[in-house]
C-alpha cells in the first residue's frame, strides 16, 4: 500500500546497474519512439480454411501448399517503462512483455534499418510465426515490400486459376467432341437422335 492506502501491483523501479553513456544514449533512443508506430510482419494462409479442407475433405482439389498473405501489424508506441530482470535494466514497451529489451543491447534492435536482407528475414519470422517478429519505423517501405510480395502470390494464384481454367476448356472440348462423335455414329446407322 502507498502513504494513501491504495494497493500497489508493482514494485517501484529501482536501477540495478550505473547508466553509462551508452546506456543513456539507448534509453534515449528507445524514448523517440512514444507517439509513433512501430511495423512488424504477420503471414497467414489467405484461405483460412485451407487446413480443415485438406484434412477433412479429400475430394476438394486444393493447391499442394496454401497461398499466404502478407501483412503488416502496426503497434501505436504509447508507453515505455523500466523493467528488472536479473538484475539488467529491460525496457518494455506498451506493458507488453513481447516488447521487452535489455537496454544493454537489445534496445536498438527495437526497429532495424530497411534492408532487404533483414526484410528477408522478418518475412521468415512472420511465414514461421516467431514469438520475436522485426519491427520497422519505415512504413512506406514496409508497406511498399508487402505489396511487391503479395503482387507476387497473387500473380501465382492468376496463374493456378488460368491452368485450371485451360483444364476446364480440355473437359469442355472432350464433351462437345464425344456428343459430336455420338450424333456422328448415330446418324451413320440411320437413327435420328
Amino acid at each position: 500500500m502507498n502513504q494513501k492506502g491504495i494497493k500497489m501491483d508493482k514494485q517501484p523501479f529501482k536501477n540495478p546497474q550505473p547508466l553509462t553513456k551508452e546506456l543513456r544514449a539507448n534509453i534515449t533512443g528507445i524514448g523517440k519512439l512514444i507517439g509513433k508506430r512501430i511495423f512488424c510482419l504477420v503471414s497467414d494462409n489467405i484461405d483460412l480454411e485451407y487446413a480443415k479442407k485438406a484434412h477433412e475433405d479429400k475430394t476438394q482439389a486444393l493447391p499442394i501448399k496454401p497461398y499466404k498473405k502478407l501483412f503488416i501489424e502496426a503497434i501505436d508506441i504509447v508507453a515505455i517503462a523500466p523493467r528488472t530482470i536479473d538484475g539488467k535494466i529491460y525496457i518494455q514497451l506498451n506493458d507488453d512483455p513481447k516488447l521487452q529489451y535489455a537496454i544493454s543491447g537489445d534496445v536498438e534492435k527495437v526497429t532495424q534499418e530497411f534492408s532487404n536482407e533483414i526484410f528477408d528475414l522478418a518475412v521468415k519470422k512472420a511465414m514461421t510465426n516467431d514469438p520475436r517478429p522485426i519491427f520497422f519505423a519505415d512504413c512506406e517501405r514496409i508497406t511498399d515490400e508487402v505489396t511487391a510480395r503479395n503482387a507476387i502470390e497473387i500473380a501465382k494464384i492468376e496463374a493456378f486459376i488460368q491452368d485450371l481454367y485451360n483444364q476446364i476448356d480440355c473437359l469442355k472440348a472432350i464433351n462437345e467432341n464425344a456428343v459430336a462423335d455420338k450424333i456422328d455414329y448415330y446418324t451413320q446407322l440411320g437413327i435420328v437422335h
